[in-house]
């Protein structure tokens, strides 16, 4: 299977191309199409060099793991409903209707990537200039760094949709609050600071924000606020730390390099 989606997603996008180019299928939809296959690829080579180039980095749990609970070696479901464990046996899940592939699960978090930029694209659509909509369609489907870390497998895959619905909720005149607590349950068992996040910059746009057109923008710049604010102090810490004394960045400098660059 993974080979078989290695060689056949260059096949899908050549011919999403060349439907783009007879005009068989509409523009948007053309490009939603390449943003797929761009994302899938983009997840495979995430996959690739995560193995190759960082000694399997986290995939001991979030593909390994996931294996044995799918095979019946791990413990029972109810210890690995929290942290890092949840993406795990949802993994698991998965691998109940396909085979425990690595790379399998590569384009499921490529797919995973893409339906998290359509539901942000879906939801700022509404206050979008025609202009300014094809600049974020192209900016969230092919910017590598968005496409690559969005395609990595482990908690992003199931994190980045759920955050993608939350916005998308967001942006609706009738809000499915049924739906978005669901989402932010989800995100806070896996990263409970992360739900925090959320929960706040959700209070902080339903406070200033009376346009339900404006929402999910307010919700925006209020996560990014947050965000950055709680991740500097993390970064600083990581960076001074001797971690990356013992890369190297042994310097004042170096680290300050460094933390700008993590920023």
């Amino acid at each position: 299977m993974p080979y078989a989606v290695v060689y056949l997603t260059p096949v899908f996008f050549l011919v999403a191309i060349f439907l783009l180019y007879k005009r068989r299928v509409k523009l948007v939809t053309g490009i939603c199409i390449l943003g797929l296959m761009w994302k899938i690829i983009a997840a495979l080579g995430m996959t690739y060099l995560v193995i190759n180039k960082y000694n399997f980095g986290d995939l001991e749990t979030y593909y390994v793991l996931a294996r044995d609970i799918a095979l019946g070696n791990g413990a029972k479901y109810s210890s690995y409903l929290w942290g890092s464990y949840i993406p795990a046996l949802l993994n698991s899940f998965i691998f109940l209707f396909m085979p425990p592939s690595i790379y399998g699960l590569a384009v499921v978090a490529g797919l995973s990537s893409f339906i998290y930029s359509y539901l942000l694209l879906k939801s700022f659509n509404t206050f979008l200039t025609r202009k300014g909509y094809w600049y974020a369609l192209l900016f969230l489907m092919f910017l590598p760094g968005i496409s690559m870390q969005s395609g990595f497998i482990g908690k992003e895959t199931y994190i980045l949709p759920s955050l993608g619905l939350i916005f998308y909720l967001f942006s609706l005149k009738k809000k499915r609050y049924l739906l978005m607590i669901s989402a932010i349950v989800l995100i806070t068992l896996i990263r409970p600071y992360q739900g925090a996040i959320i929960v706040g910059s959700m209070l902080v746009a339903f406070l200033f924000t009376t346009s339900t057109k404006n929402m999910p923008f307010a919700l925006m710049l209020s996560a990014t606020f947050f965000w950055h604010l709680l991740r500097w102090p993390g970064r600083i810490y990581c960076c001074w730390s001797s971690k990356y004394t013992n890369m190297g960045f042994k310097s004042f400098y170096h680290k300050l390099i460094m933390v700008g660059i993590w920023y």
